[in-house]
């Protein structure tokens, strides 16, 4: 028996299966034109939703799919960690043609985003471009491009954040590979106003990375302008963009010298040089701003995923009156005629007054470039020469812009960002302005008061929502976060929004296959729903109770009390994929697998208990404790104990065993076997035991990828305290077996061969392992192995005269073919 080995680290690969897996669920068709069509689906093993696209026979011919695969395999191992865009999961190719799924991509599209006629802010703009031209960059570093950029395939999330969708269809677009009989189409993206002029052109041959960055461009203008490329304008640009793009816009290609890297570059410094400030001055003609409302207004912008929230219930008192406005002052120098007090208006009698004789009010001012002293008279600055009625007038435009903004801020319950401008507004010290420290002082308190307000609500928010969660309430945890105004949802509740919506689309579709499965009596496949449905909903009796039914009737029980469930015939991917990180070189290529007859096989490993009451001793070495799994059985008494066990069902013997040699304890240590075949209790072939592990599944384990999540599942070297355990204990797979997955590694029937699966075909019915050998397989990893040796498809071997603490067994036998009633 040899350990688990380390495989080496290998670059993720794209996985390719001829069938698209039978966990994705879908969930809604997002788009359909001719010849392809987009859907968002539900992967039930990892729990997330994935975009599915299938590009329809007869649309791309094989020779184009073979480059397309290549295409993706070099862009998935070009593509580093940090990449924003979305990872391809897996393509493939059936009657119906090409399909591909990957990640799901942000919140929501540009179209989305800039509905309305609305635009994007130029350092906003900025921010997100430079995402998707990095992006775009990764792309055409693998000599790829995309071909078909458009604001329906922009995904945009945070505040700054952007993606491209399909960026997979840029393998259609290799430029720098002879095509020979793949010639560009470019029917396959449809005519669309972001497409560069080369493509809408009769020239088919043309387009390269120069015609992303034209559609790049039209997408940034589009952004910033909200007009599409035939209606921009270079002049309504701002001035920042306006020589970048218009030097990308250029209708030749041979025109646009700027390279994909060089406008990353250029909007990195526009993204450094425009960023905006909390004190930026606002145009000089700002107008004075009215008292904020009573209550904080719900913004206009909600999620797409979301319908429009309710109002928060935190309610706020009155703010205080607006500051009054500063009056106007006179150019003139020196005192001239009729000056007066700028607070009260009495009239100034001379320039050497100081101090107004009915208010009290300083005559001198601080001027607001330099802070030297000066009377409010004089329009020039005595020290550095400052004009200081512009410096006044550009104040009072900048302090009634700062309070459009705490305003605007506060509607929008971004407490936190209003609290900085209030306290620069607070410092001011010039008198004509001590209205705007006044307001900015009492707002201050208004604001802490209401972000205490809205924190201690968005805590019960969160509370509720945890609650709702926690007893599986889907609908309730929707409905809370549905009332809550976007600008107060966080990540965390933005995904718990998500997440409940998964897990009703989930439920949906478990319904209408367990409804499916009891009409058509189909109730093997039905136990792994069930169960499912009631990971989702754990208190509905009603699934309980059937769940109870239909144990009742997939599962059978020995005179020993023994339990084996009844797995149904079906297909399987049997080995790993070359993207599984811990691959051996025994477990590839992956085949697939026909198993053409129902089969019982035991829920549990045979315990010490089972062991003793059939062979009347017990050999464990590894734990003595009756509901421990038995140990150091060997192959040959492994059979004897099936043969045992038909003996006392009355059924044939599947084995026969002839010229025994024990041992002292009682275990055979040698004898001659002939298989009989028949109804009699046996030990698995291979590929019955990776097909009753996996349930369904085309992960490494059962439940998935996560090696996080094995101890979930398995008694294995973290965990075990070096010995067995009870059987049973850790959770089932999908068809309610248990231990599949660690405790004790399980004999089966096969001669081992290291190169078996490389002399398979490419679909098999029944494997039964090669015709002789020298050691026989041992299957799912052990209570002293490392986790990477409990997956599905980990394979050992010994010799039959082993017995070791590591290895005990599982019995099954033959069903009959017949649906259950």
């Amino acid at each position: 028996m040899s350990e688990p080995e380390q495989a080496p680290k290998t670059p993720p690969a794209v996985a390719v299966y001829a069938e698209i897996p039978e966990h994705f669920a879908p969930k809604q068709k997002l788009a359909e034109t001719e010849g392809k069509e987009t859907w968002e689906i539900f992967d039930r093993v990892k729990k997330r939703t994935l975009i599915l696209k299938r590009y329809k026979a007869g649309f791309v011919d094989a020779a184009v799919f073979q480059r397309f695969q290549d295409d993706l395999t070099a862009l998935q191992e070009r593509r580093p960690d940090t990449a924003e865009w979305p990872g391809i999961i897996a393509i493939g190719q059936d009657a119906d043609g090409i399909w591909l799924l990957r990640e799901r991509n942000g919140e929501r599209s540009l179209n989305e985003l800039l509905g309305g006629g609305k635009t994007l802010k130029p350092h906003d703009a900025a921010r997100r471009f430079l995402a998707l031209t990095n992006q775009l960059s990764l792309l055409h570093a693998t000599d790829l491009m995309h071909g078909n950029l458009k604001p329906a395939y922009v995904f945009t999330s945070g505040i700054d954040q952007a993606t491209f969708a399909d960026t997979d269809a840029g393998a259609f677009h290799d430029r720098t590979l002879p095509r020979g009989d793949v010639p560009y189409k470019p029917e396959w993206f449809g005519e669309t106003d972001f497409l560069a002029p080369e493509q809408r052109s009769d020239n088919a041959a043309s387009p390269d990375a120069r015609s992303d960055l034209w559609s790049l461009s039209a997408l940034l203008g589009f952004a910033l302008t909200g007009k599409i490329p035939a209606e921009q304008d270079a002049e309504a640009l701002p001035e920042p963009f306006r020589e970048l793009l218009t030097a990308c816009l250029k209708d030749d290609p041979a025109e646009r010298t700027l390279s994909t890297a060089d406008f990353a570059a250029q909007l990195d410094q526009i993204v450094k040089k425009n960023r905006p400030s909390a004190f930026d001055t606002p145009a000089p003609a700002a107008a004075p701003v009215a008292d904020p409302p009573a209550t904080p207004v719900v913004p206009t912008a909600q999620p797409s995923s979301m319908p429009t929230p309710a109002p928060v219930p935190p309610t706020t008192p009155v703010p205080p009156p607006a500051a009054p406005q500063p009056a106007a002052y006179r150019p003139e120098e020196g005192l001239p005629p009729g000056t007066s007090c700028p607070q009260c208006h009495t009239p100034v009698r001379s320039a050497s007054d100081r101090v107004c004789s009915q208010c009290g009010r300083h005559f001198l001012e601080p001027c607001l470039n330099c802070q030297s002293m000066n009377p409010f008279w004089l329009r020039t600055c005595v020290a550095c020469g400052s004009d200081m009625v512009a410096l006044k007038q550009q104040m009072l435009a900048t302090l009634n812009g700062q309070k459009q903004q705490i305003l605007k801020l506060r509607e929008n319950y971004g407490h936190d960002k209003t609290l900085p401008l209030l306290k620069y507004m607070s410092t001011v010290n010039h008198p004509d302005f001590h209205a705007f420290r006044e307001w900015a002082k009492s707002m201050t308190a208004l604001v802490q008061k209401e972000r205490r307000e809205v924190k201690a609500y968005v805590d019960q928010v969160r509370a509720q929502v945890n609650s709702a969660m926690t007893a599986q309430k889907y609908d309730k945890a929707r409905k809370i976060l549905e009332q809550v105004p976007r600008p107060l949802l966080d990540e965390p509740m933005r995904k718990i929004y998500v997440d409940a919506g998964d897990a009703l689309t989930e439920v949906d579709s478990l319904i209408r296959e367990i409804r499916n499965a009891i009409a058509t009596k189909q109730y093997s496949p039905l136990l792994s729903c069930v169960q499912r449905y009631l990971e989702l909903k754990a208190n509905d009796p009603e699934a309980r109770s059937l769940q109870q039914k239909i144990e009742k009737l997939t599962t059978v029980t020995s005179h020993l009390g023994m339990k084996l469930r009844r797995i149904p015939s079906g297909r399987f991917y049997m080995g790993s994929h070359d993207s599984d990180e811990y691959l051996r070189n025994n477990e590839s290529p992956q085949h697939k697998v026909l198993m053409t007859h129902n089969l019982f096989v035991g829920v549990y490993q045979v315990t010490q208990a089972d062991f003793k009451q059939v062979m009347e001793y017990n050999p464990s070495v590894s734990t003595e404790n009756d509901a421990c799994p038995v140990d150091s059985v060997t192959w040959f008494s492994a059979l004897e104990f099936c043969n045992k066990m038909s003996d006392l069902e009355e059924l044939p013997h599947y084995y026969e065993l002839n010229g025994i040699k024990r041992r002292s304890n009682g275990s055979i240590e040698r004898a001659r076997v002939t298989t009989l075949g028949g109804e009699g209790y046996r030990l698995p072939t291979e590929a019955e035991w990776e097909y009753a592990c996996r349930a369904g599944s085309i992960s490494p384990w059962c439940f998935g990828d996560q090696v996080m999540d094995v101890g979930e599942y398995a008694w294995y070297y973290d965990n075990s305290g070096m010995e067995t355990h009870p059987v049973g204990e850790k959770k089932p797979n999908a068809w309610g077996l248990c231990d599949f997955h660690g405790n004790i590694m399980e004999w089966c029937h096969d001669w081992y061969d290291e190169y078996y699966y490389q002399q398979r075909p490419d679909e098999e019915e029944d494997p039964a392992g090669p015709e002789d050998g020298i050691a026989k397989v041992l299957r799912g990893g052990a209570w002293q192995f490392g986790a990477e040796a409990t997956r599905c498809a980990y394979r050992n071997s010994s010799s039959p005269d082993t017995a070791s603490s590591v290895i005990g067994l599982r019995v099954c036998r033959n069903a009959t073919d017949d649906v259950m009633q």
